[in-house]
């Protein structure tokens, strides 16, 4: 008899800094953060020594790649080193089960459930999410000192860790692309005009992203930036701030920003904006939106500067602006509602009636696809109607997926295919086309290779006709 294999869940995370705590007897100032936090003071230094010993004795096999992941029975260990002298190391548990053996519970463990590209790369944006809302590591260290560091690192990684479910981790995870809605020359350059118009209005506005939804439509942000930033806004301001309609009208006010929060707005109304985040003395307690406006750390001219994010919506369009930290105050935000909010409105029902005009109908039942291009990060799922929710296809599948995943990764092959069937009967396709991966998923019990191959030729004709794969 075998019970229900158990998830994934963290077992410990901590940050330390082998600059520190060198003597005997002062090993814990090293350690920056510990979570659980009520771990016994003895286990934390024993397990950080440990840890600092692994990565030490494999540097002396390879100097230039430090140790990246410790496999037990029942753990995973993984380590990075983002910056500086300062190691970050994620513990999580490997599932297992329950078995009856000669009348005996024995555990069995499952290694392979828990697999190392999507653990590390968790590790990876945990640090950039930290990073993009407070700075580097070191640039806290040198600006404000130890104990700084360490109230900044327990409070963001206390709350952060929590949004995690490590036992419902997938490829969408290692990809962490950003969803874009295409749009005509005529409607692009239309979005592009406005955001020029933002900028060269208002000085003090470093950068500007507009999005239909949760869909990006135009960034001046780079890349690496815009990456987290976008997951911060899809899995965690966006959700926050989708207020009911009744009881936004419950609270109702006379400011602009609360007068129009609720997200059903008539048409006719000359300013149809309200602003998700806004300064501090614009937040009224009990009410959902605005929240206050973070501050975020971002790529300026090659130099990191902090920033004000102050996001504002229209309909359906949201627009995300990055303003110095010692402009933003209730009359700027006055003076960008009144400018704003009517030309935003009037977009968002443009982008709306196009993004009608491309809605196609949904792709067939019988296969399920995801899409991404490394070089512009977009991707695109039918396997995930909306990211918080749960995957339509069996979680071995998309263990398979990623494994085929880190198989393109470490060919230096530029296009390569792989074709695959599972036990119960469903096709796995999988292709790299340059900086692009194609995943195909087709429940065809009887079909052969060249029913498979003919059937991939109609998926890519069908829906992506504009995209180049190589053959």
């Amino acid at each position: 008899m075998t019970g229900q294999n158990s998830r994934s869940s963290l077992v410990n995370f901590f940050i330390y800094n082998t600059d520190y705590g060198q003597r005997e007897g002062y090993e814990d100032e090293k350690i920056m953060l510990y979570v659980p936090q009520d771990e016994n003071e003895d286990v934390k230094n024993k397990c950080i020594g440990l840890c600092q010993a692994l990565v030490q004795f494999t540097l002396t096999f390879n100097p230039t790649k430090p140790c990246q992941c410790l496999n037990t029975l029942k753990a995973k260990q993984y380590f990075s080193n983002p910056e500086g002298n300062f190691w970050i190391v994620l513990t999580l548990s490997v599932p297992h089960s329950e078995k009856i053996v000669k009348d005996k519970k024995v555990l069995e463990y499952y290694p392979d459930d828990l697999q190392d590209p999507i653990s590390e790369a968790i590790l990876r944006q945990s640090y950039e999410m930290f990073v993009l809302f407070n700075g580097l590591f070191t640039f806290i260290l040198n600006k404000y000192g130890r104990p700084v560091l360490q109230e900044r690192l327990e409070f963001f990684y206390t709350r952060y860790l929590q949004t995690l479910n490590f036992g419902q981790l997938d490829l969408l995870d290692i990809y962490q692309g950003i969803s874009y809605l295409p749009l005509d020359k005529t409607e692009f350059l239309r979005v592009q005009c406005f955001s020029n118009l933002i900028e060269n209005t208002f000085s003090s506005v470093d950068h500007v992203c507009i999005l239909q939804n949760d869909l990006l439509l135009w960034t001046s942000l780079s890349q690496k930036d815009m990456k987290i930033l976008y997951k911060y806004l899809t899995s965690s301001l966006f959700p926050a701030t989708t207020v009911d309609n009744e009881d936004s009208n419950s609270k109702g006010s006379n400011s602009p920003s609360s007068r129009n929060s609720s997200p059903q707005i008539n048409a006719t109304f000359p300013n149809p904006g309200k602003f998700l985040t806004a300064p501090l003395e614009m937040v009224k307690p009990g009410f959902t939106i605005p929240k206050r406006a973070p501050r975020i750390f971002v790529h300026v001219e090659n130099e990191i500067k902090e920033l004000n994010l102050l996001v504002y919506k229209a309909f359906s369009c949201i627009i995300c602006l990055l303003i110095d930290i010692q402009m933003l105050n209730t009359e700027f935000c006055s003076k960008l509602h009144n400018f704003i909010g009517p030309q935003l409105g009037s977009l968002s029902s443009i982008i709306t009636e196009q993004a009608l005009k491309r809605n196609v109908q949904s792709i067939d039942q019988q296969y399920r696809f995801i899409y991404y291009n490394s070089m512009n990060l977009a991707i695109k799922s039918s396997i995930h109607a909306k990211r918080s929710s749960l995957v339509s296809v069996a979680s071995e599948i998309m263990k398979l997926l990623v494994d085929i995943h880190q198989d393109f990764g470490e060919s230096d092959e530029k296009g390569s295919e792989t074709i695959m069937k599972t036990s119960a009967d469903c096709w796995i396709v999988g292709r790299r086309a340059g900086c692009r991966e194609f995943f195909v998923i087709l429940n065809q019990k009887n079909a052969s290779l060249v029913d498979i191959d003919e059937e991939l030729r109609q998926v890519i004709n069908t829906s992506f006709s504009n995209i180049l794969f190589l053959n």
